[in-house]
């Protein structure tokens, strides 16, 4: 099973369960491969919705344009959680761990926090060289 996201004009397909993956050529993506997890709430319940993902066969890249580089040894895992405001509105947050024993000596940690909007209201994407 695969799912797709997608942020603008990047899109992320996850290979959803325990598969062995392929061998593929590594990219500075990896191999997404994605297994639900859950979560107790407050009240004791299991929550679903939330999913880990541990990108395998990586290349040496940088995390993001000009960010922290990696080496082909680093361990990216990914967690997706889906969360409901108070006032109804609905957010994703992906926290995203960085493992590399080259050229890092810790962990490397960083959050982003999406707001689900209706319709793409107020999305109206222009290719930079239209600026």
């Amino acid at each position: 099973m695969q799912r797709e996201l997608t942020a603008g004009t990047h899109a992320r397909l996850l290979h959803l369960g325990n598969a062995e993956p392929p061998s593929v050529q590594p990219t500075c993506h990896g191999y997404p491969a994605a297994q639900a997890e859950y979560a107790i709430t407050r009240a004791g319940e299991r929550r679903k919705g939330d999913q880990k993902v541990t990108n395998t066969q990586l290349e040496p890249c940088d995390s993001r344009q000009h960010g922290v580089p990696y080496s082909a040894n680093a361990h990216l895992t990914e967690y997706y959680q889906r969360m409901s405001a108070p006032n109804g509105d609905q957010w994703l947050t992906v926290i995203s761990e960085l493992r590399d024993p080259q050229y890092l000596s810790e962990t490397w940690v960083v959050s982003e926090h999406f707001k689900k909007v209706a319709d793409n209201a107020g999305w109206a994407p222009e290719a930079c060289s239209a600026r």
